[in-house]
């Protein structure tokens, strides 16, 4: 259940992440979080976008990116300070 996740506030789904390609805006995307909020990751460093790999190829070195590119949205969460909401 959604309430057993810890922390309440990790990202459980966003806009497209398998590749680059994909991502559905620029600067940023969607991430919705297992306390049932919304937001704007607002990726204005690209950070999301250059972690995630060209291809849909399932092998360890892209399933490694795309699980970095996971971790920057938990991250975001305890840091940021930046208004929710897309440009």
């Amino acid at each position: 259940m959604l309430y057993d996740i810890e922390p309440p506030s990790s990202a459980i789904l966003a806009d497209a992440m398998q590749t680059r390609l994909e991502l559905n805006h620029k600067e940023g995307l969607n991430i919705f979080r297992a306390d049932l909020s919304a937001e704007w990751f607002a990726d204005t460093r690209r950070e999301v976008h250059d972690a995630l790999p060209d291809s849909k190829d399932n092998n360890a070195v892209n399933n490694a990116r795309i699980a970095d590119a996971w971790r920057a949205f938990d991250e975001f969460e305890a840091t940021s300070t930046e208004p929710n909401s897309p440009p």
